[in-house]
């Protein structure tokens, strides 16, 4: 957490392997290990909703757009069942069961809301059943409700095992106790606090 600039989303590039160090100073390791040296594996385990991507097509459903997903990353010996059921778990894990039929739909119109939205994004990251997912500024440009209700299933799907670790700019009181632990940036310097 942190204002804009802080380097939020730098961080989250450089924990996800997204950004190489360049002018960062340090090295990223994974359980003992330096990151460039297992990229590959951990790409398989990580998922990353980014702030500004929309990996969804908007003239097809929810389950269209997570079957799509799912045929696309998960193994061609996977079974089109397994995959179906895949898809299903992610609904329900998502909190996405009762639109699954509804077309995503444009910024104008018919369709799911902002919100919504967001939890397809995480749903699509979710389909490889990632270990840790990331996501940059969740609930930018979401109204207090929608932000809260993305938040809260972000909270299930990190008492379902995963570690969920997001940047957020500023958020209400409601929200800012759903953490468990927080990094506060400024200008690059961080300091940990915790949650009681």
């Amino acid at each position: 957490m942190g204002p804009s600039g802080s380097g939020k989303t730098t961080l989250l590039d450089l924990l996800t392997g997204r950004r190489r160090h360049g002018h960062s100073k340090g090295h990223v390791y994974i359980n003992g290990v330096g990151l460039d040296r297992v990229q590959d594996w951990y790409a398989r385990k990580i998922g990353y909703v980014l702030q500004l991507a929309v990996p969804y097509y908007e003239e097809l459903t929810v389950r269209q757009n997570l079957f799509f997903a799912a045929n696309m990353r998960l193994p061609k010996s996977m079974s089109h069942a397994r995959k179906f059921e895949r898809v299903e778990q992610i609904l329900t894990e998502t909190g996405l069961t009762s639109l699954a039929d509804v077309v995503v739909g444009g910024s104008v119109g018919q369709g799911l809301s902002g919100g919504q939205k967001r939890r397809l994004c995480v749903a699509l990251q979710m389909i490889n059943l990632p270990s840790v997912l990331f996501l940059d500024e969740p609930t930018s440009g979401l109204d207090a409700s929608s932000s809260l209700e993305l938040l809260n299933h972000l909270n299930l799907v990190a008492e379902s095992g995963r570690l969920v670790i997001l940047t957020i700019h500023q958020p209400r009181l409601e929200i800012f106790h759903l953490f468990q632990k927080i990094l506060l940036l400024c200008d690059g310097q961080y300091g940990w606090c915790r949650i009681i």
